[in-house]
Protein backbone atom coordinates (compact mmCIF):
# COMPACT_ATOMS: atom_id res chain seq x y z
CA UNK A 1 0.00 0.00 0.00
CA UNK A 2 2.95 2.25 -0.60
CA UNK A 3 2.75 5.71 -2.01
CA UNK A 4 3.08 6.74 -5.63
CA UNK A 5 6.52 8.17 -6.41
CA UNK A 6 6.22 11.91 -5.76
CA UNK A 7 8.09 13.31 -8.72
CA UNK A 8 6.33 16.55 -9.53
CA UNK A 9 4.35 17.39 -12.64
CA UNK A 10 4.11 15.15 -15.66
CA UNK A 11 7.35 15.15 -17.57
CA UNK A 12 10.97 15.07 -16.51
CA UNK A 13 12.49 16.91 -13.61
CA UNK A 14 15.75 16.83 -11.74
CA UNK A 15 15.72 15.21 -8.34
CA UNK A 16 17.67 16.54 -5.40
CA UNK A 17 20.66 14.42 -6.29
CA UNK A 18 20.53 15.30 -9.96
CA UNK A 19 18.92 12.04 -11.07
CA UNK A 20 16.46 12.50 -13.92
CA UNK A 21 13.13 10.82 -13.35
CA UNK A 22 9.73 10.77 -14.99
CA UNK A 23 6.51 10.87 -12.98
CA UNK A 24 4.40 7.75 -13.22
CA UNK A 25 0.82 8.97 -13.36
CA UNK A 26 -2.21 6.80 -12.78
CA UNK A 27 -0.86 4.59 -10.00
CA UNK A 28 -3.07 6.27 -7.41
CA UNK A 29 -6.06 5.70 -9.69
CA UNK A 30 -5.20 2.01 -10.00
CA UNK A 31 -4.67 1.75 -6.26
CA UNK A 32 -8.10 3.24 -5.63
CA UNK A 33 -9.65 0.85 -8.16
CA UNK A 34 -8.04 -2.10 -6.37
CA UNK A 35 -9.21 -0.89 -2.95
CA UNK A 36 -12.73 -0.39 -4.31
CA UNK A 37 -12.70 -3.93 -5.68
CA UNK A 38 -11.77 -5.26 -2.23
CA UNK A 39 -14.64 -3.27 -0.68
CA UNK A 40 -17.09 -4.64 -3.23
CA UNK A 41 -15.88 -8.20 -2.66
CA UNK A 42 -16.44 -7.90 1.10
CA UNK A 43 -20.09 -6.87 0.89
CA UNK A 44 -19.99 -3.37 -0.55
CA UNK A 45 -21.54 -4.36 -3.87
CA UNK A 46 -25.02 -3.15 -4.80
CA UNK A 47 -27.69 -5.75 -3.83
CA UNK A 48 -28.79 -6.63 -7.35
CA UNK A 49 -30.41 -9.86 -6.14
CA UNK A 50 -33.06 -7.82 -4.31
CA UNK A 51 -34.52 -6.84 -7.69
CA UNK A 52 -34.91 -10.38 -9.05
CA UNK A 53 -38.18 -12.12 -8.27
CA UNK A 54 -36.71 -15.57 -8.88
CA UNK A 55 -33.25 -17.11 -9.12
CA UNK A 56 -33.72 -19.51 -12.00
CA UNK A 57 -32.48 -19.73 -15.57
CA UNK A 58 -30.60 -16.75 -16.97
CA UNK A 59 -31.09 -14.66 -13.82
CA UNK A 60 -29.27 -17.27 -11.74
CA UNK A 61 -26.35 -17.29 -14.19
CA UNK A 62 -26.14 -13.48 -14.24
CA UNK A 63 -26.28 -13.25 -10.45
CA UNK A 64 -23.55 -15.88 -10.19
CA UNK A 65 -21.31 -13.89 -12.52
CA UNK A 66 -22.09 -10.67 -10.65
CA UNK A 67 -21.22 -12.24 -7.30
CA UNK A 68 -17.78 -13.22 -8.67
CA UNK A 69 -17.11 -10.00 -10.58
CA UNK A 70 -15.27 -8.38 -7.65
CA UNK A 71 -12.26 -10.46 -6.72
CA UNK A 72 -10.66 -9.20 -3.51
CA UNK A 73 -7.62 -11.53 -3.45
CA UNK A 74 -6.74 -10.55 -7.04
CA UNK A 75 -7.02 -6.88 -6.08
CA UNK A 76 -4.59 -7.47 -3.20
CA UNK A 77 -2.10 -8.94 -5.66
CA UNK A 78 -2.45 -5.78 -7.75
CA UNK A 79 -1.60 -3.85 -4.57
CA UNK A 80 1.53 -5.96 -4.18
CA UNK A 81 2.69 -5.31 -7.73
CA UNK A 82 2.05 -1.56 -7.41
CA UNK A 83 3.79 -1.52 -4.03
CA UNK A 84 6.90 -3.20 -5.42
CA UNK A 85 6.93 -0.69 -8.25
CA UNK A 86 6.59 2.35 -5.97
CA UNK A 87 9.23 1.12 -3.54
CA UNK A 88 11.80 0.30 -6.20
CA UNK A 89 11.23 2.96 -8.85
CA UNK A 90 13.18 5.84 -7.28
CA UNK A 91 16.13 3.61 -6.50
CA UNK A 92 15.99 2.03 -9.97
CA UNK A 93 16.34 5.57 -11.33
CA UNK A 94 19.55 6.03 -9.33
CA UNK A 95 18.29 7.56 -6.08
CA UNK A 96 20.81 6.88 -3.27
CA UNK A 97 19.60 4.12 -0.98
CA UNK A 98 19.88 4.30 2.80
CA UNK A 99 18.48 1.30 4.59
CA UNK A 100 17.76 2.87 7.99
CA UNK A 101 15.88 5.95 6.69
CA UNK A 102 14.03 3.72 4.22
CA UNK A 103 12.86 1.33 6.94
CA UNK A 104 12.06 4.22 9.28
CA UNK A 105 9.78 5.88 6.74
CA UNK A 106 8.07 2.76 5.45
CA UNK A 107 7.43 1.04 8.76
CA UNK A 108 6.13 4.18 10.47
CA UNK A 109 3.93 4.90 7.49
CA UNK A 110 2.28 1.49 7.42
CA UNK A 111 2.31 0.50 11.10
CA UNK A 112 0.67 3.56 12.68
CA UNK A 113 -2.57 3.17 10.66
CA UNK A 114 -2.55 -0.58 11.36
CA UNK A 115 -2.15 0.05 15.09
CA UNK A 116 -4.90 2.69 15.06
CA UNK A 117 -7.30 0.43 13.13
CA UNK A 118 -6.54 -2.46 15.49
CA UNK A 119 -7.26 -0.25 18.51
CA UNK A 120 -10.50 0.95 16.92
CA UNK A 121 -11.60 -2.61 16.17
CA UNK A 122 -10.78 -3.71 19.73
CA UNK A 123 -12.92 -0.87 21.08
CA UNK A 124 -15.87 -1.74 18.81
CA UNK A 125 -15.91 -5.44 19.59
CA UNK A 126 -15.67 -8.89 17.99
CA UNK A 127 -17.49 -8.03 14.75
CA UNK A 128 -15.08 -5.22 13.94
CA UNK A 129 -12.10 -7.34 14.94
CA UNK A 130 -13.26 -10.13 12.64
CA UNK A 131 -13.66 -7.72 9.74
CA UNK A 132 -10.22 -6.21 10.23
CA UNK A 133 -8.62 -9.65 10.48
CA UNK A 134 -9.60 -10.40 6.88
CA UNK A 135 -7.36 -7.62 5.53
CA UNK A 136 -4.44 -7.56 7.97
CA UNK A 137 -2.61 -10.54 6.45
CA UNK A 138 -1.67 -8.56 3.34
CA UNK A 139 -0.32 -5.67 5.43
CA UNK A 140 1.84 -8.04 7.46
CA UNK A 141 3.22 -9.34 4.15
CA UNK A 142 3.89 -5.76 3.10
CA UNK A 143 5.86 -5.09 6.28
CA UNK A 144 7.93 -8.21 5.68
CA UNK A 145 8.74 -7.05 2.14
CA UNK A 146 9.87 -3.66 3.45
CA UNK A 147 12.19 -5.27 5.99
CA UNK A 148 13.52 -7.74 3.42
CA UNK A 149 14.06 -5.17 0.65
CA UNK A 150 17.49 -3.89 1.81
CA UNK A 151 18.75 -7.48 2.04
CA UNK A 152 17.26 -8.45 -1.30
CA UNK A 153 19.05 -5.50 -2.90
CA UNK A 154 22.37 -7.10 -1.95
CA UNK A 155 21.36 -10.13 -4.02
CA UNK A 156 20.01 -8.01 -6.87
CA UNK A 157 23.44 -6.47 -7.40
CA UNK A 158 25.00 -9.88 -7.94
CA UNK A 159 22.30 -11.85 -9.74
CA UNK A 160 20.15 -9.22 -11.39
CA UNK A 161 16.54 -8.65 -10.48
CA UNK A 162 15.09 -10.84 -13.23
CA UNK A 163 16.97 -14.00 -12.22
CA UNK A 164 16.18 -13.38 -8.56
CA UNK A 165 12.48 -12.99 -9.37
CA UNK A 166 12.47 -16.18 -11.44
CA UNK A 167 14.13 -18.09 -8.59
CA UNK A 168 11.53 -16.84 -6.09
CA UNK A 169 8.77 -17.66 -8.55
CA UNK A 170 9.96 -21.29 -8.70
CA UNK A 171 10.07 -21.43 -4.91
CA UNK A 172 6.56 -19.99 -4.80
CA UNK A 173 5.34 -22.65 -7.22
CA UNK A 174 6.77 -25.32 -4.94
CA UNK A 175 4.96 -23.87 -1.91
CA UNK A 176 1.71 -23.65 -3.83
CA UNK A 177 2.11 -27.23 -5.07
CA UNK A 178 2.19 -28.55 -1.50
CA UNK A 179 -0.74 -26.37 -0.36
CA UNK A 180 -2.79 -26.15 -3.53
CA UNK A 181 -6.05 -26.88 -1.74
CA UNK A 182 -5.58 -24.04 0.75
CA UNK A 183 -8.57 -21.81 0.08
CA UNK A 184 -7.45 -18.44 1.45
CA UNK A 185 -4.09 -16.74 1.83
CA UNK A 186 -4.78 -15.88 5.48
CA UNK A 187 -5.11 -19.57 6.36
CA UNK A 188 -1.35 -19.99 6.04
CA UNK A 189 1.31 -18.64 8.44
CA UNK A 190 2.15 -15.09 7.44
CA UNK A 191 5.82 -15.86 6.70
CA UNK A 192 4.79 -18.66 4.36
CA UNK A 193 2.18 -16.46 2.68
CA UNK A 194 4.65 -13.61 2.24
CA UNK A 195 7.18 -15.93 0.61
CA UNK A 196 4.48 -17.42 -1.63
CA UNK A 197 3.36 -13.95 -2.78
CA UNK A 198 6.82 -12.35 -2.95
CA UNK A 199 7.12 -12.86 -6.75
CA UNK A 200 4.09 -10.56 -7.21
CA UNK A 201 5.86 -7.80 -5.26
CA UNK A 202 9.09 -8.45 -7.15
CA UNK A 203 7.16 -8.24 -10.42
CA UNK A 204 6.45 -4.64 -9.45
CA UNK A 205 10.14 -4.05 -8.81
CA UNK A 206 10.95 -5.58 -12.17
CA UNK A 207 8.39 -3.33 -13.84
CA UNK A 208 9.95 -0.30 -12.14
CA UNK A 209 13.42 -1.24 -13.37
CA UNK A 210 12.11 -1.87 -16.87
CA UNK A 211 10.56 1.60 -17.06
CA UNK A 212 13.47 3.33 -15.30
CA UNK A 213 15.95 1.85 -17.78
CA UNK A 214 13.83 3.00 -20.70
CA UNK A 215 13.57 -0.55 -21.99
CA UNK A 216 9.79 -0.98 -21.62
CA UNK A 217 8.24 -2.70 -24.60
CA UNK A 218 5.14 -1.32 -26.25
CA UNK A 219 2.30 -3.54 -25.05
CA UNK A 220 0.05 -4.37 -28.02
CA UNK A 221 -3.72 -4.28 -28.01
CA UNK A 222 -6.29 -1.76 -26.88
CA UNK A 223 -6.65 -0.65 -23.26
CA UNK A 224 -10.30 -1.74 -23.30
CA UNK A 225 -9.37 -5.30 -24.25
CA UNK A 226 -6.69 -5.49 -21.56
CA UNK A 227 -9.15 -4.31 -18.91
CA UNK A 228 -11.77 -6.76 -20.12
CA UNK A 229 -9.11 -9.48 -20.05
CA UNK A 230 -8.27 -8.61 -16.43
CA UNK A 231 -11.92 -8.66 -15.45
CA UNK A 232 -12.48 -11.90 -17.33
CA UNK A 233 -9.55 -13.60 -15.58
CA UNK A 234 -10.52 -12.66 -12.04
CA UNK A 235 -14.23 -13.35 -12.64
CA UNK A 236 -13.44 -16.74 -14.16
CA UNK A 237 -11.17 -17.53 -11.24
CA UNK A 238 -13.98 -16.60 -8.86
CA UNK A 239 -16.49 -18.77 -10.67
CA UNK A 240 -14.10 -21.73 -10.55
CA UNK A 241 -13.26 -21.06 -6.88
CA UNK A 242 -16.92 -21.31 -5.88
CA UNK A 243 -18.25 -23.74 -8.46
CA UNK A 244 -15.30 -25.68 -9.92
CA UNK A 245 -15.45 -29.47 -9.75
CA UNK A 246 -11.77 -29.80 -8.80
CA UNK A 247 -11.25 -27.73 -5.67
CA UNK A 248 -8.42 -25.17 -5.80
CA UNK A 249 -7.69 -22.23 -3.51
CA UNK A 250 -6.84 -18.63 -4.30
CA UNK A 251 -3.05 -19.13 -4.02
CA UNK A 252 -3.11 -21.66 -6.87
CA UNK A 253 -5.77 -19.94 -8.97
CA UNK A 254 -4.11 -16.53 -8.86
CA UNK A 255 -0.48 -17.52 -9.34
CA UNK A 256 -0.51 -16.76 -13.09
CA UNK A 257 -2.46 -13.55 -12.40
CA UNK A 258 0.45 -11.32 -11.43
CA UNK A 259 2.33 -12.31 -14.59
CA UNK A 260 -0.65 -11.04 -16.53
CA UNK A 261 -0.85 -8.04 -14.16
CA UNK A 262 2.78 -7.12 -15.00
CA UNK A 263 1.90 -6.47 -18.64
CA UNK A 264 -1.50 -4.99 -17.80
CA UNK A 265 0.09 -2.42 -15.47
CA UNK A 266 2.71 -1.62 -18.09
CA UNK A 267 -0.13 -1.03 -20.54
CA UNK A 268 -1.95 1.15 -17.99
CA UNK A 269 1.16 3.24 -17.34
CA UNK A 270 1.64 3.79 -21.05
CA UNK A 271 -2.05 4.66 -21.40
CA UNK A 272 -2.01 7.22 -18.58
CA UNK A 273 1.17 8.78 -19.95
CA UNK A 274 -0.51 9.37 -23.30
CA UNK A 275 -4.01 10.28 -22.16
CA UNK A 276 -3.46 11.85 -18.75
CA UNK A 277 -5.12 11.06 -15.43
CA UNK A 278 -8.24 12.08 -13.54
CA UNK A 279 -7.37 14.51 -10.74
CA UNK A 280 -10.32 13.22 -8.72
CA UNK A 281 -9.35 9.55 -9.01
CA UNK A 282 -5.71 10.36 -8.25
CA UNK A 283 -6.89 12.13 -5.10
CA UNK A 284 -9.03 9.14 -4.17
CA UNK A 285 -5.95 6.96 -4.46
CA UNK A 286 -4.25 8.96 -1.73
CA UNK A 287 -6.67 7.66 0.90
CA UNK A 288 -7.12 4.17 -0.55
CA UNK A 289 -5.01 2.70 2.29
CA UNK A 290 -7.52 4.07 4.80
CA UNK A 291 -10.35 2.69 2.67
CA UNK A 292 -8.68 -0.71 2.67
CA UNK A 293 -8.17 -0.72 6.43
CA UNK A 294 -11.51 0.67 7.56
CA UNK A 295 -14.12 -0.67 5.13
CA UNK A 296 -14.51 -4.11 6.66
CA UNK A 297 -14.80 -2.73 10.18
CA UNK A 298 -17.77 -0.67 8.99
CA UNK A 299 -19.30 -3.52 6.99
CA UNK A 300 -19.16 -5.96 9.91
CA UNK A 301 -20.51 -3.39 12.36
CA UNK A 302 -23.51 -2.74 10.10
CA UNK A 303 -24.35 -6.36 9.32
CA UNK A 304 -27.67 -6.17 11.19
CA UNK A 305 -28.70 -2.72 9.97
CA UNK A 306 -32.54 -2.61 9.72
CA UNK A 307 -34.44 -1.68 6.58
CA UNK A 308 -34.42 -2.76 2.96
CA UNK A 309 -31.31 -4.13 1.30
CA UNK A 310 -30.97 -0.99 -0.80
CA UNK A 311 -31.25 1.29 2.23
CA UNK A 312 -28.74 -0.81 4.17
CA UNK A 313 -26.35 -0.71 1.20
CA UNK A 314 -26.68 3.09 0.91
CA UNK A 315 -25.95 3.62 4.61
CA UNK A 316 -23.06 1.16 4.40
CA UNK A 317 -21.43 2.96 1.47
CA UNK A 318 -21.84 6.39 3.07
CA UNK A 319 -20.40 5.10 6.34
CA UNK A 320 -17.43 3.48 4.58
CA UNK A 321 -16.55 6.65 2.68
CA UNK A 322 -17.02 8.94 5.68
CA UNK A 323 -15.03 6.69 8.02
CA UNK A 324 -12.22 6.20 5.52
CA UNK A 325 -11.85 9.93 4.89
CA UNK A 326 -11.93 10.64 8.62
CA UNK A 327 -9.32 7.95 9.26
CA UNK A 328 -7.13 9.39 6.50
CA UNK A 329 -7.31 12.90 7.95
CA UNK A 330 -6.84 11.87 11.58
CA UNK A 331 -4.41 8.96 11.25
CA UNK A 332 -3.00 8.11 7.83
CA UNK A 333 -1.98 11.59 6.66
CA UNK A 334 -0.34 12.53 10.00
CA UNK A 335 1.46 9.16 9.89
CA UNK A 336 2.79 10.04 6.42
CA UNK A 337 4.08 13.38 7.68
CA UNK A 338 5.68 11.80 10.74
CA UNK A 339 7.30 9.12 8.57
CA UNK A 340 8.83 11.73 6.25
CA UNK A 341 10.09 13.82 9.15
CA UNK A 342 11.57 10.82 10.95
CA UNK A 343 13.29 9.60 7.79
CA UNK A 344 14.83 13.04 7.19
CA UNK A 345 16.08 13.20 10.76
CA UNK A 346 17.61 9.74 10.53
CA UNK A 347 19.21 10.56 7.17
CA UNK A 348 21.22 13.35 8.78
CA UNK A 349 23.11 10.80 10.87
CA UNK A 350 23.24 7.72 8.66
CA UNK A 351 25.88 7.55 5.88
CA UNK A 352 25.21 6.05 2.49
CA UNK A 353 25.46 2.29 2.32
CA UNK A 354 28.10 0.85 -0.05
CA UNK A 355 25.31 -0.31 -2.42
CA UNK A 356 23.79 3.22 -2.58
CA UNK A 357 23.39 3.21 -6.36
CA UNK A 358 21.28 0.78 -8.34
CA UNK A 359 23.67 -0.66 -10.93
CA UNK A 360 22.86 0.02 -14.57
CA UNK A 361 21.97 -3.11 -16.46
Amino acid sequence: MSETPQLGKLGVQSAANGVKRTEIGGLNTLRFAAATCVVLSHGGEFPVSAYFSGHTGISRILLGIYSCAFNGPAAVLVFFVISGFCIHYSFACGMPFRAIPFLTRRLIRISIPVAAATLLADMLGPYAKGGLYLVLWSLYCEMIYYVAYPFMRLIFVRTGLFLFTVALFLISLGLIAVSWRTLYFQELPVLLTSLMMLPAWLAGCLLAETIANGSAIRVPGSMVLWRLGMWGYVTGAGLYFYHGWFKMGWPALLTPFYIFAFFWLLKEIQHFKEHGTSAFLEWCGKWSYSLYLIHNIVIFELLDFPGTQTLAWTIRVIAILASSLAFYGLVEFPAHQLARTAARRVTMYIPLEPWKKWPAK
